[in-house]
């Protein structure tokens, strides 16, 4: 009989900051959820089913607390990118992501992957290796070639585009994967995403304002889009500075 794979601290991915609000939201769901009494619970953020009797509130919340957090993560690192918002949580929301189109599709797959391990946004792929991973198995799908541009097809160790899972295929996987990840940007393809012009903008403050999910990929594109603006009039006075030195 083997034990449950350990799980990765919070504090190793978010900031005390991050994970307080994270366990508000989480705290607030279940007290507010209008099956609290009930025998059989929907877990309100993720939309498992449990029962409280036998499955602890505690690791319950923690689930969510992991999955709410895995969002405001994927809201940071990609908010000028609109159609990758929100981060699906559960199958209902996933199931929502196939009406979006191509990139709907690969939001949920990333989503669903992502979940199998935990949320572990150390350890798992970036949404854009996982997605070049993907796109080595759709050679001659019409339907899906308006991504192959953005995502240019590269085989991602771990990952089964058939099935749409990664998963490490040895301990060394983890560090490979983390190493591609923070790679020089434009290293693999000759250009980032839109979002990948902000760097660190995974580590950005939470807006004191955001006091609900629903408002954190809003929250956080106002605040990048302001960054790249910042960030490109100062290239441009920088580089009119230049022409004038000797």
């Amino acid at each position: 009989m083997t034990g449950r794979r350990k799980l990765r601290a919070l504090t190793e991915m978010y900031s005390q900051k991050d994970i307080a609000w994270a366990r508000g939201i989480v705290d607030d769901a279940f007290d507010s959820a209008v099956d609290k009494y009930d025998y059989v619970r929907r877990n309100p953020i993720h939309g498992g089913d449990f029962v409280p009797e036998f499955d602890p509130i505690q690791e319950q919340k923690d689930a969510a607390i992991r999955a709410v957090l895995a969002r405001l993560w994927h809201a940071k690192k990609h908010a000028l990118d609109f159609d990758l918002q929100p981060l699906p949580l559960g199958w209902e929301e996933r199931d929502e992501m196939q009406g979006r189109g191509p990139v709907g599709h690969m939001l949920k797959w990333y989503a669903r992957s992502l979940e199998a391990r935990d949320y572990d946004i150390v350890e798992h792929p970036s949404f854009r290796d996982f997605v070049c991973g993907m796109m080595t198995d759709f050679e001659g799908f019409p339907e899906f070639e308006e991504l192959r541009d953005r995502f240019p097809p590269r085989a991602l160790p771990g990952l089964d585009p058939k099935v749409s899972y990664w998963q490490p295929l040895t301990a060394q996987v983890p560090i490979v994967a983390k190493v591609l990840r923070r790679a020089p940007l434009g290293e693999h393809d000759g250009g980032p995403e839109p979002s990948s012009r902000m760097a660190g903008a995974e580590h950005a403050e939470l807006p004191a304002t955001v006091t609900t999910m629903a408002e954190v990929p809003s929250a956080f594109a106002a605040q990048a889009d302001a960054d790249q603006h910042f960030a490109e009039i100062t290239a441009t006075a920088f580089s009119a500075a230049k022409g004038t030195c000797p």
